[in-house]
């Protein structure tokens, strides 16, 4: 499916080279406002190396409330292994914008100190849909997605 994006967004030369990618490759972009915990199923759907652009007030406004919850988002997006790839603000409105890319391999997930948000389990059943606590899924390792994502 080709789709043909448009941004009024300055950007750093290295996040203007993963966007060209991003629109180019990628079909996987999930973006929200404010998610708080709905982010561990945003992190379930999002494809490996798929986007998540945060577009929200706390990205650029210091008030106290803003502060807090964007000091919130950068420890959950840290615990979710997601690579903050670029934070601007729109030329003309001044909205702020963080763009995130979810990992491809499963190594940061390994090494987190704290098992929070915890993983879901090998045993876990992937078609339950009542009643099951929210968890983080590793990144399914196919050699095939691999080779495709690190081209």
């Amino acid at each position: 499916m080709n789709m043909r994006l448009r941004f009024n967004l300055r950007l750093r030369k290295e996040s203007q080279q993963y966007l060209r990618l991003w629109v180019r490759e990628t079909s996987d972009v999930v973006h929200c406002a404010r998610c708080g915990k709905l982010l561990l199923e945003l992190n379930r759907l999002l494809r490996p190396g798929g986007f998540f652009v945060w577009s929200a007030t706390p990205i650029y406004q210091k008030l106290p409330e803003d502060v807090e919850i964007w000091e919130a988002m950068k420890q959950l997006t840290k615990a979710l292994c997601w690579e903050v790839v670029s934070i601007t603000k729109d030329i003309i409105n001044g909205v702020g914008i963080a763009l995130y890319q979810k990992p491809t391999i499963n190594e940061c997930y390994e090494q987190r100190s704290k098992n929070e948000p915890p993983l879901c389990q090998d045993t876990d059943d992937a078609n339950s849909a009542w009643n099951v606590l929210a968890s983080m899924h590793k990144v399914p390792v196919e050699k095939k997605l691999l080779k495709k994502l690190n081209r």
